[in-house]
């Protein structure tokens, strides 16, 4: 058994552009989640960047802070020696 439906040629018109409407932002979300998958593990990288560069300046910052007290210490033996 077989149902006809019978449509008004601008009721068609306006199925179909609905259709392609669809059709249309359906590509476009699936572009822009793949973008913003993409912007999303950029964001996370940028994350693992800082925090290695917060690591980085604190580990520097703690060796400066180590050679600066050796120097105060080797000129306080100086000047006890003189």
């Amino acid at each position: 058994m077989q149902d006809n439906i019978i449509l008004a040629r601008g009721e068609y018109e306006i199925l179909l552009k609905d259709s392609s409407d669809l059709a249309m932002l359906s590509n476009d979300y699936k572009h822009l989640k793949r973008r913003n998958e993409a912007l999303e593990e950029h964001i996370e990288d940028l994350r693992k960047d800082t925090k290695l560069y917060v690591k980085l300046y604190k580990n520097a910052d703690a060796r400066a802070n180590q050679l600066q007290k050796m120097l105060d210490e080797k000129e306080m033996e100086d000047l006890t020696n003189d």
